[in-house]
């Protein structure tokens, strides 16, 4: 029973994905309609990830509170990129937290982290120099994304997959953002996003 309700939310879940990217390009002018989309789409996923699992575990929590920052980011960045950016972030922190608790780090990848988190902040730092405050957090935002890609290699399955596919729409997401590359690049992105998050969400519901 819990198996085939996680279905039916996938599948509303997919379809609420569709019609969101659907209305971005029907009606550009009211984003009211991919709001309400994307927040069907949302509940939709948290209700995946919760239905089955172990509930008692802090794993699966974590893993929520990372589903419902991105869910809540998502529906958000229609109205305030900041905002959404912002707990889009917090999402990559719980991620992170939930990664290292099953395996942290060694010392050699934290220095590896390190030099790559300085040479990123230099680099957006340099390139973004008229871009104020949103050079500033794309300087804070690069080394909590890499972090989670760094923890997210000890992972394995379709957790690992999910958090690569996750920094892959990121990325994608910052290179729109920044170049206002051809608009098909917005349909790939968030794709790629809520690819990841439904399989979060199916990685998380199985858990026992």
């Amino acid at each position: 029973m819990e198996k085939r309700l996680t279905l039916y939310f996938t599948v509303i879940a997919a379809a609420g994905a569709c019609c969101s990217e659907a209305a971005y390009w029907i009606f550009p002018e009211n984003p009211g309609i991919r709001t309400i989309c994307k927040a069907v789409t949302a509940v939709c996923i948290l209700a995946c990830a919760v239905s089955g699992g172990n509930r008692k575990g802090r794993e699966f929590w974590w893993m929520i509170a990372a589903l419902a920052a991105a869910c809540a980011a998502d529906v958000i960045i229609v109205s305030s990129f900041p905002a959404g950016a912002g707990l889009f972030a917090l999402a990559h922190i719980c991620l992170i937290i939930l990664f290292y608790k099953q395996m942290p780090l060694t010392r050699k990848r934290w220095l590896i982290w390190g030099i790559i988190s300085a040479c990123l902040v230099g680099v957006i730092l340099a390139a973004g120099s008229g871009m104020g405050i949103y050079a500033y957090g794309a300087a804070v935002y690069a080394p909590i994304l890499i972090l989670m890609v760094f923890t997210a290699i000890n992972q394995r399955g379709i957790r690992r997959i999910a958090a690569f596919v996750f920094f892959s729409s990121d990325l994608l997401l910052a290179l729109y953002q920044w170049k206002h590359i051809h608009p098909a690049l917005h349909v790939i992105y968030m794709g790629l996003f809520y690819a990841a998050m439904l399989m979060f969400a199916w990685r998380n519901s199985s858990e026992s």
